[in-house]
């Protein structure tokens, strides 16, 4: 395989794998372990699915967009700002919610050689990411590919000593009026689809290989997320923090603590970078604005958002998965079935995905939407 298909692979592991992963284990210990993991593979089939859909309708289309570009090619410009502000909902809060978070972690890490607040640490973090996305897709590229290395090795680090000390008593609960907890959380951790034209971008001259490269991108986080919610599950239990990297250093001891802060703040960082980058670049393209004043609107709004310190992490990833992202799923799968009748390009793959089952998909995505609205109306 070239160097661009690692590329394309790393910039989609880097963006699926945030802030969400470490929500996972606390909502499937109070779901309930086994029907939480059932819960993660079907919501894996159907992300899956969708990477494939929305890479179909990229190389059927001419011209490069994101999904509020393509909402206006087929279906208007009234759905193009529908799909805008619903989209860019998702993204402002999944970028509130890493600032949120990533203080916490640094502050771990480098306390001991530098004192200051998990607050000034986020502000810090901020500017170094903002930097790096003015310096453009494939510098960042590269350093997806070598983070991914290092989220490896800590995931299966954090098992290696965690496995031991599982007690097998906590698989064995289940709490049914916990049964919606698990959706939102699981759909943004397992959600990455928004980096899928950027992959197009890189793989220009190797677009045969973009097919591969989702399913290699999108099956890497599920196995990993597998891995990290059995250790943590099974190590803490119902006792397992909403920050599960924080909760599982009370168990596996401070070396495990800085371990696991090395790996959220790796990433936080891929995600931070991509989603950053993904909205500048959405600006551009699907809405003629410059370089500049696009990279402030991407950047700056969840900044202001997180200095006002009105919002939870929970919250956040709750209303990204559920409500932005279940739209997102309906408008690409609709976008999907127009492109195959509309498409200008012939593409490097075509699937043939049973209209029922693509139905299916965009009633749950429905149902996770009415459910996410009546939660933030009560």
């Amino acid at each position: 395989m070239s160097k661009n298909f690692f590329y394309a692979v790393a910039i989609l592991i880097g963006t699926i794998v945030g802030a969400g992963v470490f929500g996972i284990p606390y909502v499937i210990a109070r779901f309930g372990f086994f029907p939480g993991i059932f819960y993660l593979f079907f919501l894996g089939i159907i992300v899956l699915i969708l990477n494939l859909c929305y890479g179909e309708v990229a190389l059927r289309t001419k011209k490069s967009h994101y999904l509020a570009g393509y909402a206006e090619l087929y279906f208007g410009k009234k759905w193009k700002y529908i799909v805008f502000i619903v989209g860019a909902l998702g993204l402002y809060s999944a970028l509130t919610a890493y600032l949120l978070i990533i203080g916490n972690f640094l502050h771990t890490i480098f306390s001991p050689i530098f004192s200051a607040s998990p607050f000034v640490y986020s502000i810090i973090f901020f500017f170094v990411c903002a930097l790096a996305i003015l310096a453009g897709l494939k510098t960042i590229g590269k350093i997806e590919l070598l983070m991914s290395f290092f989220l490896f090795a800590v995931i299966i680090i954090i098992s290696f000593f965690g496995f031991p000390k599982i007690n097998v008593q906590n698989f064995f609960t289940f709490d049914i009026s916990q049964f919606f907890l698990p959706f939102g959380v699981i759909l943004f951790a397992l959600s990455g689809e928004l980096i899928i034209p950027s992959m197009e971008d890189i793989l220009e001259k190797e677009k045969h290989l973009l097919k591969k490269a989702i399913i290699c991108g999108t099956a890497i986080p599920f196995f990993l997320y597998l891995l990290f919610t059995l250790t943590a599950v099974g190590v803490a239990g119902q006792n397992i923090t909403e920050n599960a990297i924080l909760g599982l250093g009370n168990f596996l001891g401070p070396g495990i603590l800085l371990l696991g802060t090395i790996f959220g703040t790796l990433s936080i960082t891929t995600s931070f970078l991509n989603i950053g980058l993904t909205l500048k670049r959405i600006y551009i393209f699907d809405f003629g604005i410059n370089k500049f004043f696009s990279w402030a609107l991407a950047l700056f709004l969840p900044f202001f958002i997180f200095l006002s310190k009105t919002t939870s992490f929970i919250q956040l990833i709750g209303i990204s998965g559920a409500l932005s992202l279940g739209c997102s799923g309906i408008t690409i799968i609709l976008c999907y079935l127009k492109a195959k009748k509309m498409g200008e390009e012939k593409p490097a793959y075509s699937l043939n995905i049973p209209k029922p089952l693509l139905y299916f998909i965009m009633a749950i995505f429905g149902l996770g939407i009415i459910w996410q609205t009546i939660i933030l109306l009560i």
